[in-house]
């Protein structure tokens, strides 16, 4: 019995896993949810959906139905890929977005997160600012997973002024009556921390941080999120 074309996806690879000789098991997220499939050849660089198979590469994948249920690749074509391959900055911010994706959004979640990913992976496309774009993304993702920090009062007694830092372990904003040393962050940090959390597709357009205290900011959040989730980030240590 032929193979039977599923559907064509539009989408992002999160993660292209080794299979067999050169073979691939490839993730993807698109508009319409994850999927996982086993890509044929893509490791070969002469294969036709080599490029395709690359991390956060965007493409359309023709998909068809195998024999014990799973999918495979039948065609792809290639829409972008991420420029990184001289700068080591840039590909440890392409794996930190490509792998907090895949192993924190789940199947329910996706189609939320995908405008996103597809407006961080355009704004990516110019160089020099690649903290702060992954800085407001992992912040939306944070909210699309539910450990968003609320960034409007203190998440304690529900005061608005006098903030002085963020308690990880309350989730959010607090004062100086509910703080305490170890949550103080600088005006600066608490304002740039509030905007990423509560700005839209449009605003992230407009704003750059410096990467130093986007990067500061993103590797505490990282670590709040291993720790209340118990999900490793390896790319934590690339950047």
């Amino acid at each position: 019995m032929a193979e039977k074309t599923i559907k064509t996806i539009e989408g992002f690879v999160l993660r292209s896993s080794p299979y067999k000789e050169s073979d691939a098991m490839m993730n993807v997220l698109s508009s319409e949810g994850l999927f996982s499939f086993l890509g044929r050849g893509v490791q070969k660089n002469t294969s036709k959906n080599f490029a395709s198979s690359q991390l956060l590469s965007k493409a359309k994948f023709s998909l068809v139905e195998q024999k014990n249920g799973g999918y495979a690749l039948q065609e792809s074509e290639v829409i972008s890929l991420p420029d990184g391959k001289s700068d080591l900055t840039r590909l440890a911010i392409f794996s930190f977005i490509a792998e907090a994706s895949v192993k924190l959004i789940s199947e329910e979640e996706a189609s939320v997160i995908y405008p996103w990913l597809d407006q961080t992976m355009n704004l990516l496309k110019e160089k020099g600012k690649e903290a702060s774009r992954a800085l407001i993304y992992f912040c939306h993702l944070l909210g699309v997973i539910g450990y968003g920090l609320e960034v409007d009062e203190c998440v304690v007694c529900g005061k608005k002024t006098d903030i002085i830092g963020v308690s990880f372990r309350e989730g959010g904003f607090v004062c100086r009556d509910c703080g305490s040393a170890s949550s103080k962050l600088t005006a600066r940090d608490l304002k740039i921390l509030r905007f990423c959390f509560k700005c839209g597709l449009s605003d992230a357009l407009r704003v750059s941080f410096e990467a130093k205290e986007s990067l500061a900011l993103l590797k505490r959040l990282i670590l709040y999120v291993e720790d209340f989730t118990g999900v490793k980030l390896k790319s934590l240590e690339l950047i």
